[in-house]
């Protein structure tokens, strides 16, 4: 997928970005400065305004070998690129507007390996094809690279390298930019950002509460078989003529032999 992506700093002025949202731009690079120290003034407002309007967005870096330090070069480009929260490659600007001399080849050639050599982060390197053989690229290899070339027909080859982006205009025309701007065809979007799912955990009480059985229903009992022996017993009890008849059972072992002596000893008499 093909799209277009603009690259800006303080030449093009106060940029109205939501215009360039509505003209359909989705992705921006923005220049952060060069060298050590340098800052673009328009950086903090132009990446605000690429966060405003959902712009995905990368910074790019002059590299100045004159200004010395590559490993500081390259890590004020990735701290700068993470602190304003960057959804592109950063990319480092390698270019001058003239040829270079034998020994400034061999100076920027050694500077950009270590510059490049100082970190394991991704870097896009920018350059255009007339300057690209000028640098030796010794030991370095299969780098994203964003090419300038504004009279190609079609995407430019560089063999060995992969062609991240593709500059093919300087004079392009985009809504709410009232300069001219630079158009690149964009090779490597990023993909969309995944969507984590929040996983909703459920409070566990740590209260312990009693549990009541819930009851366990009884099967009936037939009439029939309820002891009858309880039964008459229960009722026996509960009788004022069973009380009589118990006291009478009582007496009554006692009684019998008595009267049965008396009936007896009359009789002798």
């Amino acid at each position: 997928m093909v799209e277009t992506i603009i690259d800006v700093s303080i030449a093009n002025g106060k940029i109205d970005w939501s215009q360039v949202a509505a003209s359909g731009i989705k992705y921006a690079m923005i220049r952060c400065g060069e060298g050590l120290h340098d800052m673009d003034p328009n950086l903090e407002y132009n990446v605000q305004g690429c966060k405003d309007n959902n712009i995905a967005f990368g910074l790019y870096r002059v590299l100045v070998p004159k200004s010395g330090d590559p490993a500081g070069q390259a890590q004020k480009l990735l701290t700068l690129s993470n602190q304003h929260g960057a959804t592109l490659y950063p990319a480092v600007d390698v270019e001058k507007n003239r040829a270079l001399t034998p020994d400034e080849q061999k100076v920027w050639s050694k500077f950009l390996k270590d510059y490049l050599a100082s970190t394991t982060e991704t870097i896009v390197l920018y350059t255009y094809t007339a300057f690209f053989p000028q640098i030796k690229f010794d030991g370095i290899e299969n780098y994203k690279i964003w090419i300038a070339n504004y009279g190609a027909k079609t995407t430019p080859s560089m063999p060995g390298y992969d062609i991240y982006a593709w500059q093919k205009s300087c004079t392009g025309k985009v809504q709410g930019i009232s300069t001219n701007v630079d158009i690149s065809e964009l090779y490597q979007p990023p993909a969309p950002p995944q969507v984590d799912i929040p996983v909703i955990e459920t409070e566990v009480s740590t209260t312990t509460e009693p549990i009541t059985p819930e009851p366990v229903p009884k099967d009936p009992v037939e009439p029939s078989a309820v002891d009858q022996s309880a039964n008459t017993t229960s009722t026996q009890i509960n009788n004022p003529n069973t009380k009589f008849v118990n006291v009478i059972n009582k007496i009554l072992p006692y009684v019998s032999p008595i009267s049965w002596i008396a009936n007896k000893f009359f009789k002798k008499v």
